[in-house]
């Protein structure tokens, strides 16, 4: 029997990779950051969710 194919994509790019992400705060235990801000989101936003369409890469 075939196995079905996942409908989402994952991408190699997520919200910690934008130019417009800062405020990076709320360490996991860890001790890795994965909470941030974003100017184009009300409230902060997980940074290895996938990009958004504001998405800009930062240089390096």
């Amino acid at each position: 029997m075939a196995k079905k194919k996942p409908d989402v994509i994952f991408s190699d790019v997520h919200c910690i990779d934008c130019a417009h992400c800062y405020d990076h705060h709320e360490m996991s235990v860890k001790g890795v950051l994965f909470m941030g801000r974003c100017p184009y989101s009300e409230w902060a936003v997980f940074l290895f969710h996938d990009y958004c369409n504001h998405f800009k890469m930062k240089k390096a």
